[in-house]
């Protein structure tokens, strides 16, 4: 409850360091005064900055940095430098903690223009906004002022909440991908920020991706006994740290609010677990195939639902890194592949998952699987085509898949007591299944001879028409350099299927 006046003249030039953990009202720093927090160390201003000095904020390696939240207004002509040490091969997105109207000099930066579809270089600077930069590690100091609020608008090819496609606009980047930051000086508490802006995510990517260098996880609605399991290793992304979403429609704003900032010096490289609610069943199911590993998750609550449960189920953000693994939704699927499922517990063992797994060269792979248990239940791995039932709770299976493998539709999962339980689930309904992977349009399911694949984009021009030569598998190669949301109408005789695909 303190006010805490620095002055410009005398001995008092404060540097909060070792395990000090400050607090004050309001600050104020005098001209020519100054003010350091160090690596580790964090300041909390409960009411206003005025900052007509020097304040500077470090950090000491990825790993710790000191932090700084100020939940009133922000003011002054001082400047906030704030120094952020990024690894070389993972801090690749980031974001200004302080506002500024430039980036650092002697970095190279690019933005993510959504409408485009394309990097862009530049040197101006958005609070809220983020950037990538080559990955050579050191120091980037970012100065400015510190931000307390920010609204950062986000683009996407739709013109209003019912998903109508804005055609005005022509081919539309990304579909709706927006690159965004942390625009605090401090940690950002994800939870908030999902909780604040529910309406501007689409509702199947309810959530945050943040990449790792290799791959991308999310963070999304907290699922208790989960936290870090197949996901962002901690709620809280530092300062500095670029992220991207998936807008639900042209116009919306994503809202950063002072609530929002929180003190996670070390974030993004350890996790709080909780230990107030019990965890849910389910299961976390991974591949491995040589050095490349990835992951999808099943969870049961009975508060959930067989079909879209936005902010719990969430949507697949890849990389295609090699291979992918990913659940299809049991009820209403719109080939969305998803990261992570929720189904109701009830029944659960009556419901088979289709698991879908893309991989171009194919070889050899290992499934595995990490759990919480129902009960009683096991989680039954299903191969489709060898018959092979295989209890993942206690040991792996090893298949070699063909050159090729896409989708779901061989490989089923299942929360059952026992083996017993597990019928031959089929083709899964109609067989057709239309997604993009690598750039190219995957088509599984039985189709005529003469079926034919249009490609068209948003402004209703056709880019790619296809005779299908396969029965089971086809592939529709796209121009070089396609990015963006497409619409893909498979014609196989009286069968019509419509559908959207992203290519990023």
């Amino acid at each position: 409850a303190t006010d805490v006046r620095i002055p410009a003249s005398g001995t008092w030039q404060p540097v909060i360091t070792g395990e000090t953990t400050a607090v004050c009202r309001n600050l104020t720093i005098s001209e020519a005064a100054r003010m350091e927090i160090s690596a580790g160390t964090h300041l909390t201003v409960n009411g206003s900055l005025l900052n007509n000095g020097t304040l500077k904020i470090e950090s000491s390696g990825v790993a710790s940095s000191g932090s700084m939240i100020v939940y009133g207004s922000s003011s002054g002509t001082g400047v906030t430098t704030y120094d952020r040490d990024l690894p070389a091969s993972l801090y690749r997105y980031i974001s200004s903690p302080v506002s500024s109207a430039t980036l650092p000099s002697g970095k190279r930066f690019w933005l993510w223009d959504e409408p485009s579809g394309e990097w862009i270089e530049t040197a101006s600077c958005e609070s809220g906004r983020g950037y990538t930069m080559m990955a050579d590690g050191g120091t980037v100091s970012f100065a400015g002022s510190v931000t307390t609020s920010v609204e950062q608008p986000g683009s996407a090819p739709y013109n209003s909440e019912d998903q109508h496609y804005d055609n005005e606009r022509g081919i539309w980047g990304g579909g709706g991908w927006n690159l965004l930051g942390n625009p605090f000086t401090s940690a950002l508490n994800v939870s908030l920020f999902l909780s604040e802006n529910p309406g501007d995510f689409d509702p199947s990517y309810q959530a945050v991706y943040i990449y790792n260098g290799t791959d991308f996880y999310f963070i999304a609605e907290e699922v208790s006994g989960y936290e870090g399991l197949g996901s962002f290793v901690t709620r809280d992304i530092q300062a500095g740290q670029g992220f991207f979403v998936l807008a639900n429609y042209k116009g919306v704003v994503f809202n950063f609010t002072p609530e929002m900032q929180t003190h996670n010096r070390s974030a993004p490289m350890t996790k709080s677990v909780r230990t107030d609610a019990m965890p849910w069943p389910g299961v976390i199911v991974t591949v491995k195939q040589g050095d490349i590993k990835k992951s999808t998750q099943v969870i049961y609550h009975d508060g959930m639902t067989p079909g879209l449960d936005p902010g719990y189920d969430v949507g697949l953000f890849s990389t295609d890194n090699g291979i992918s693994i990913y659940t299809s939704l049991v009820m209403n699927d719109e080939d969305i592949n998803f990261a992570r499922q929720v189904l109701p517990l009830s029944g659960a063992d009556t419901v088979m998952i289709p698991l879908g797994v893309d991989t171009e060269r194919g070889g050899e792979v290992t499934f595995s699987a990490s759990a919480v248990p129902a009960g009683s239940r096991r989680y039954w791995l299903y191969d489709n085509l060898s018959g092979i039932s295989t209890d993942l709770t206690k040991e792996s299976y090893n298949v070699t898949l063909p050159e090729k493998t896409y989708g779901p539709g061989r490989f089923w999962l299942k929360s059952a007591e026992s083996v017993t339980t597990i019928n031959n689930p089929g083709d899964g309904g109609s067989g057709v299944r239309i997604w993009a992977s690598g750039g190219r349009v995957v088509i599984k399911g039985n189709v005529g001879a003469k079926a034919s694949c249009e490609v068209f984009d948003l402004h209703g021009f056709k880019i790619k028409d296809s005779v299908m030569q396969d029965g089971e598998l086809n592939f529709v190669v796209m121009p070089t350099g396609s990015k963006g949301v497409f619409v893909v109408r498979l014609t196989d005789g009286e069968r019509i299927y419509i559908r959207k695909i992203v290519i990023i």
